[in-house]
């Protein structure tokens, strides 16, 4: 499953907002996953592809293995720390 938006504020964007895959096996799905995300990506006339994540492993591959590169940098505060 795969949750998407389009960005248009400033180009045709499409926003990864959440992917659930399960496994079928022991090897990996990110393969299929990313070439999934172009497709659709091409698909929606997009210029590009953004997503968040809390795992430096999974950034470190899309940078190495995908071609994507750091863009942002998202600071969190808890209200009950203020």
């Amino acid at each position: 499953m795969m949750i998407t938006r389009v960005d248009v504020e400033a180009a045709r964007e499409l926003v990864i907002v959440a992917v659930y895959a399960k496994r079928d096996s022991d090897g990996s799905i990110l393969p299929e996953i990313v070439e999934r995300i172009d497709d659709l990506a091409a698909a929606e006339s997009c210029v590009s592809i953004r997503f968040h994540t809390i795992r430096p492993a999974l950034a470190r591959v899309m940078s190495k293995r995908y071609g994507y590169r750091l863009a942002e940098v998202v600071m969190r505060k808890d209200l009950s720390d203020v």
